[in-house]
């Protein structure tokens, strides 16, 4: 049996990536974001996927927590690992007044995570 982890699946493409492996293969498949139980749309999937889809919670950013699911996950082979999650900058920002910690968090998710 073949299984996917997908990071960063509470919306946008990591979720439509759980709902089209869901839907069209018979695949295990591994979804993760920060907070499962805000992951309602993901819930959906899982629920409708005849126990297929198992939801972990997951920070990219968080190097403990990656460490934990490589534990949980021990013996069970991964695949495919899709790691799609990542964080989009501030919405606006004024020349000059850039919030560089926020940006240091993007750069952090996106180009290491």
């Amino acid at each position: 049996m073949t299984t996917l982890l997908v990071t960063g699946t509470r919306q946008g493409l990591g979720l439509e990536v759980v709902r089209q492996y869901a839907e069209e293969t018979d695949w295990q498949i591994i979804a993760t974001c920060l907070d499962p139980g805000t992951a309602v749309d993901l819930q959906a999937i899982a629920d409708s996927a005849s126990k297929r889809v198992t939801i972990r919670p997951l920070d990219v950013d968080d190097h403990v927590a990656i460490d934990g699911l490589a534990a949980e996950l021990v013996g069970r082979p991964i695949d495919i690992l899709l790691n799609n999650a990542g964080r989009k900058g501030p919405e606006e920002q004024a020349f000059g007044a850039y919030d560089y910690e926020d940006w240091s968090r993007v750069l952090r998710t996106n180009l290491f995570g």
